[in-house]
């Protein structure tokens, strides 16, 4: 028995040997010069360009988005940036092939994207890009905290260096609060086709980058990465006009509520300025926002109710107790929402010592189908209501 299988184990090892290897040849080195308008060496496999344009209007933005961003940092610390990676899902194995970093220098935008041509060329690049990511910025990017940042960690740490972005404000937060609910996505290209107003000519999709890149290793033909190198030009300075729109959005909310060809999410949008505004200017704007909607009758039930729970808890929370019963009296009259209905309730019983009416509002209330959950806090109010009425009557 045992020598029988030290024979198979010898057969199996001779026939090892002979089989061909599977591992797929290196990257062929591309032709020098590497061909792409504008790109220079740095280092072998390593290629930049930087490209500039006019940007006094953006410097504007940064220079007032408190309102976005803590204000320590100065519009010459803001760096916009995207990466395109070998891969889509992330992983030890993706790697970064073209970084862009966009900066203030006066009234100029200075973009610059670093290439890498060569797969042993990634600390010289690590090297360029670290230099080009100071650790005191604040980067602005789409999607980049869940993606780009985290793939850019990585690359550091397998080559044995460390480099992490501290302060990172990703634009996909306030576009879902703003557009999500009014667009069919929310993906770059969907704002850039219904909010930023600008259409790319014959881009390259996304999921199409990699296999680019791998064919540009593959053939040495630079000519291939022409398209990425556009989609990702392309890509950054979006970044700039949806800053800048949604800078527009929360500073002038009265502008942008009558363009109907740019619609968004005002309740959301006014959620915004209340948790993250720093002053009272902020919140005097979001409550304006929010009148508009509830007292518009124009508008959409549901979003003159959600519009009108927000301002109701709002005036609340600064005691401000007129205004909050006649918001949260129009609501519940004209669309029976529970939860208007329940505060108001509560406010005539123990603001306004009338439990009479504040009965005949969770009467009302009871009449159509709740959850069981709020129909049991309903039936608890009517009892208690009840209570108070009769031992009135009784005194």
């Amino acid at each position: 028995m045992n020598g029988d299988l030290y024979h198979r184990l010898k057969l199996l090892k001779k026939m090892r040997q002979t089989v061909p290897s599977r591992a797929p040849s290196p990257p062929r080195k591309p032709a020098m010069p590497l061909g792409v308008p504008g790109f220079t060496p740095l280092a072998d496999g390593v290629w930049s360009r930087v490209l500039r344009m006019p940007a006094l209007q953006l410097r504007e933005v940064l220079t007032d988005a408190s309102i976005l961003f803590p204000a320590q940092f100065s519009p010459e610390l803001v760096r916009f940036f995207d990466l395109e990676t070998t891969g889509l899902s992330g992983g030890a194995g993706t790697k970064v092939f073209l970084a862009g970093v966009a900066r203030l220098e006066g009234d100029t935008l200075a973009l610059e994207q670093l290439l890498l041509t060569e797969y042993g060329a990634e600390p010289a690049y690590l090297t360029a890009l670290a230099e080009r990511f100071p650790q005191d910025a604040l980067y602005i990017s789409y999607n980049g905290k869940a993606f780009d940042a985290h793939q850019l960690k990585t690359r550091f740490v397998l080559n044995g260096r460390t480099h992490v972005l501290q302060h990172h404000f990703d634009l996909l937060y306030p576009a879902r609060r703003l557009w999500r609910s009014v667009l069919p996505g929310c993906s770059l290209s969907e704002l850039e086709r219904y909010v930023l107003e600008t259409e790319r000519d014959q881009d390259l999709p996304s999921w199409e980058v990699p296999e680019r890149y791998f064919e540009f290793l593959r053939d040495g033909d630079p000519a291939v990465l022409q398209p990425v190198i556009a989609h990702h030009y392309h890509d950054i300075l979006s970044l700039t006009k949806l800053l800048m729109t949604v800078h527009a959005i929360l500073s002038d909310p009265r502008d942008w509520i009558q363009r109907e060809a740019v619609p968004f999410d005002v309740v959301q949008a006014a959620a915004w300025l209340l948790h993250r505004g720093r002053g009272r200017a902020e919140h005097k704007r979001a409550e304006e926002m929010l009148r508009q909607v509830v007292f518009h009758t124009g508008r959409d039930p549901v979003v003159r109710t959600r519009a009108g729970l927000l301002l109701g808890a709002q005036y609340k929370y600064f005691g401000r107790w007129t205004d909050a019963e006649g918001v949260w009296r129009l609501v519940f009259e004209q669309f029976g929402e529970l939860k208007a209905g329940v505060e108001l309730a509560k406010l005539l019983e123990h603001r306004r010592r009338d439990p009479n009416e504040a009965l005949q509002i969770v009467l009302a209330l009871q009449r159509h189908q709740r959850p069981p959950t709020a129909a049991r806090d309903l039936a608890h109010r009517e009892l208690r209501l009840r209570r108070k009425l009769n031992a009135s009557d009784t005194a």
